[in-house]
């Protein structure tokens, strides 16, 4: 499942992501999460969440956007359109 989110800026990003589930106290996840960085005002961020997944976390949720494409990145391998979340 793949997720494709823009957040308002960087320090928002950090806030969801620091809201996942850590093992340990590391930023340790069975998600992949890529920093794209600043895109047209906001940063965005791609995530291949993990199969394990049952909801998606809602600060990421609020920021999910849309495509019809496979936007500026993409997974090897994986296609966003077929595995949209």
């Amino acid at each position: 499942m793949i997720g494709k989110y823009e957040f308002n800026d960087f320090e928002d990003y950090l806030e969801a992501k620091n809201s996942l589930p850590k093992y340990e106290d590391e930023f340790i996840y069975t998600h992949t999460l890529v920093e794209l960085g600043i895109v047209g005002g906001k940063y965005c961020v791609d995530v291949s969440w993990s199969r394990t997944l049952e909801e998606e976390p809602i600060l990421f949720k609020n920021k999910k956007i849309d495509l019809d494409n496979e936007g500026i990145h993409s997974f090897y391998g994986i296609k966003y359109t077929d595995n949209k979340i």
